[in-house]
């Protein structure tokens, strides 16, 4: 799928890339002073709102929405069990290797290469 320049698409792509990797990945492009399990969720729900939009302009199509909405949907669940967002059960969890092959099969539905994240668009700051 070629896709034109849309920054909306790239921080989805982006952020689907994030739940896709593997822990370490996970664990290293996130700072570790922020809670890498939330932060993970967070990213994607911030650039999940795109999704309806990028339908409309021809970016995704329905069946990518549809697994997005999956995505959203397997998140969501997961939030209200507390023991899940720990590092531990980022790392080991079989609700998020869920997360992980869901996300790997909506980059593979885009036609995109599953590889590290870029989070261009975030940016960090500690409280001194």
């Amino acid at each position: 799928m070629v896709v034109k320049e849309n920054k909306q698409f790239e921080m989805l792509v982006e952020s689907i890339q994030l739940l896709a990797a593997g822990y370490t990945i996970q664990a290293s492009v996130l700072p570790d002073y922020v809670h890498i399990p939330d932060e993970i969720a967070l990213t994607f729900d911030d650039t999940y709102i795109f999704a309806e939009n990028l339908v409309k302009d021809n970016l995704i199509n329905k069946e990518v929405k549809n697994e997005l909405d999956n995505l959203n949907s397997l998140l969501e669940q997961m939030s209200s069990l507390k023991e899940l967002w720990t590092m531990d059960s980022l790392e080991a969890a079989e609700a998020w290797q869920n997360v992980r092959e869901l996300a790997t099969g909506v980059l593979k539905m885009l036609g995109i290469e599953k590889q590290k994240p870029n989070l261009f668009w975030l940016e960090f700051v500690t409280e001194n």
